[in-house]
């Protein structure tokens, strides 16, 4: 496995050498670049239309519940049919909708239910395409190289996340919101272009006829996985976790925070720069962690996490919440990147799609509620009060998890595992 003897960072570099993998990520790092670009769009849209708290989480809402409701529809859809074919469609959907869009802020006929419906539809795309994408990465590259890709495709995201905000906020000052959305689509075209370029059946996917198993189009086999293997458990535990208290903190309450603290508008734009950059650089680590040691790093990455959320309630100057935040980021990213590792390593290949949309309906399908309910409790406690609350919980649930069941990572998968699945559909 990847990361067992401490690779170098110029081995673990070696899966970018010419070939698929490459090719993907190229084509996603242009496209995750025009996403981030209109992410930061929309929310300007959106702070220009309504001063509504309730109505912003509206949007988040939106996009979440039907990632919630069809995850694993789209998981199970990624094992039975092409996850090449099915990512090319949803990127389509995803040029129309950004191009929807554009359009109507070109013609200046946007209006809030427009932004609602649109992200609802979004949700939709994501629900197919997230699964898909988690189940393709792996099957590009060697099943010993699987950690360093998926640390790099983590890296990218982070990157990009650094990278397109700032671009959006030149482009809408000098052309306005919707060439921001213009641009988006444009960028899905080079992704595009690199997922034709891919095999039917790229490097590490297991043989054609595995997808013809009459278990394929089961969506309980995931779960069910994901329930008899204790290191899998454990980190789908952890992914719940980090959505239940540090991601609300960061995503919805941090500018909030940035806000009490006197921040100004550009000191609030460094915040979420240094969050992304810390986030980035906990991603680039993820290569130096062998895989024996992933336990002992997540569970101290956890102590990390729950101190810096502890430290944000404390300090009450910007430059010290800075860098807090900066140590809180490299160690949520760390963990975040190490529990994706694992569970991608330990799938096998015809459940990777299902097992894939379990995390991703962990992650995003919870989010809508526990962004509402961390903002209820900091209305009703305040927000250092949440912070302190936060922490604490998040390392004590995350810590257990790691001397429970996660304590066996380091463990292969149980033959049985790999042999039984359909018994559970």
């Amino acid at each position: 496995m990847a990361g067992d003897t401490g690779r170098t960072l110029r081995q673990s570099m070696r899966v970018l050498r010419p070939g698929p993998f490459r090719r993907y990520m190229a084509g996603e790092a242009l496209s995750t670049t025009g996403t981030w670009m209109q992410v930061m769009a929309e929310q300007w849209v959106m702070t220009g239309l309504t001063a509504s708290a309730f109505t912003l989480g509206l949007v988040t809402f939106a996009t979440g519940m039907p990632v919630l409701l069809l995850t694993m529809v789209g998981g199970a859809t990624a094992d039975k049919y092409s996850k090449r074919t099915i990512v090319l469609v949803c990127q389509t959907g995803q040029i129309a909708l950004a191009s929807v869009m554009g359009l109507l802020i070109y013609w200046q006929l946007i209006q809030v239910w427009h932004v609602i419906a649109i992200a609802a539809c979004a949700g939709v795309v994501n629900a197919f395409e997230m699964p898909a994408v988690s189940a393709l990465v792996p099957e590009l590259v060697e099943k010993d190289e699987i950690g360093d890709a998926l640390a790099i495709d983590r890296s990218t995201f982070h990157l990009t996340r650094f990278a397109g905000p700032a671009i959006a906020g030149v482009v809408i000052g000098i052309w306005g919101p919707a060439v921001a959305f213009f641009a988006n689509a444009l960028s899905f075209v080079p992704l595009m272009i690199a997922l034709w370029s891919l095999p039917a059946f790229p490097q590490g996917q297991p043989e054609a006829e595995d997808e013809d198993d009459g278990d394929n189009g089961g969506i309980k086999a995931g779960l069910a996985y994901v329930r008899r293997d204790p290191p899998t458990f454990a980190m789908i535990g952890i992914m719940a976790c980090v959505t239940l208290f540090p991601m609300p903190c960061l995503l919805v309450l941090l500018p909030l925070y940035a806000r009490q603290l006197g921040l100004d508008a550009s000191g609030m734009g460094m915040m979420m720069a240094i969050n992304a950059a810390g986030a980035f650089l906990g991603s680039i680590l993820l290569l130096r962690v062998p895989r024996s040691r992933r336990p002992l790093t997540v569970g101290f990455a956890a102590l990390g996490v729950g101190g810096g959320l502890v430290g944000l309630a404390a300090v009450a100057n910007g430059y010290l919440a800075t860098a807090v935040l900066f140590g809180l980021s490299i160690c949520l990213a760390l963990t975040f990147g190490l529990v994706n590792t694992t569970v991608q390593e330990r799938v096998p290949g015809r459940l990777r799609g299902r097992v894939s949309a379990v995390s991703q309906m962990t992650y995003f399908g919870m989010q809508p509620f526990t962004a509402l309910s961390m903002s209820a409790l900091a209305d009703a406690v305040g927000l250092k009060a949440t912070f302190l609350i936060a922490g604490p919980l998040y390392a004590l649930g995350v810590v257990a998890l790691v001397l429970g069941p996660g304590k066996h990572v380091v463990d292969t998968p149980a033959p049985d595992l790999e042999a039984e699945p359909a018994a559970a559909v």
